[in-house]
């Protein structure tokens, strides 16, 4: 993590606020909306964001908070 600093990368047509909200209130993550196309590079590091979560808070952004 380059500062310090974690980023979330939404998917689909619409961003999720509730989650963008959620992400930088509890964790001072922040969260992008992609549109509809999907990067692989980009899935890879949401998944260690994910990981982080649950290692260090027991919370995770895929198994619901």
């Amino acid at each position: 993590m380059k500062n310090e600093e974690l980023k979330y990368f939404q998917y689909g047509m619409g961003v999720d606020s509730e989650l963008y909200e959620y992400l930088k209130s509890k964790y001072g993550i922040k969260s992008f909306g992609m549109g509809c196309l999907k990067i692989s590079t980009i899935d890879c590091y949401n998944d260690l964001v994910n990981h982080y979560l649950i290692e260090k808070h027991n919370d995770s952004i895929v198994d619901g908070r």
